[in-house]
């Protein structure tokens, strides 16, 4: 009978436990859209990697995908970003002609 090592599973549950706190606080106290991206893309990160320390043979899928997705998560942040600091033009609303007279 072959006995597992359960201490791999209990990183595992802590740093869930752990990240799903970060986030909630992340996502309450982070006052712009890009830095609530760029804060989680981060955080999914971090916990990427420690999800590739602790459970090595058998998370490494997830772990490939997370890191994926703390890409997207940080390129998103960095384009709110940008984009919200170039300036904008209605094009709603037509010009106004003054009459010189």
């Amino acid at each position: 009978m072959q006995v597992h090592d359960p201490m791999p599973y209990v990183w595992f549950v802590f740093m869930t436990v752990a990240f799903l706190v970060l986030c909630g606080g992340v996502l309450r106290w982070s006052r712009t859209a890009a830095s609530k991206l760029i804060a989680l893309g981060i955080l999914v990160a971090v916990v990427s990697v420690g999800y590739g320390f602790a459970v090595q043979p058998t998370v490494i899928p997830l772990s490939t995908g997370l890191m994926k997705i703390a890409v997207i998560l940080v390129l998103g942040g960095v384009a709110c970003s940008v984009l919200s600091s170039l300036p904008s033009t209605d094009i709603t609303k037509p010009k106004e002609t003054v009459n010189a007279q």
